[in-house]
């Protein structure tokens, strides 16, 4: 999860827009379009929504995985 959120070693190391991680493409997507804040928003909202959908997918186990760890006995 470290790397995910790298974005130093991203933007040095990663020279085409073709390897960006999300963090970087939405940095490059705000630069470019910076007084346009509905492109903005909806490059957020299309860059998250894979996540989102995967946890509402698999939400029962993520939550029977937190919650078997704290019960004692």
């Amino acid at each position: 999860m470290n790397i995910w959120n790298d974005f130093g070693t991203t933007i040095y190391f990663l020279n085409t827009s073709k390897n960006y991680t999300l963090p970087l493409t939405i940095y490059n997507f705000f630069s470019t379009h910076s007084s346009d804040w509905n492109l903005v928003f909806t490059d957020v909202v299309i860059v998250s929504l894979p996540v989102v959908l995967l946890y509402f997918c698999a939400q029962k186990q993520i939550m029977s995985g937190m919650t078997s760890g704290a019960v004692k006995g």
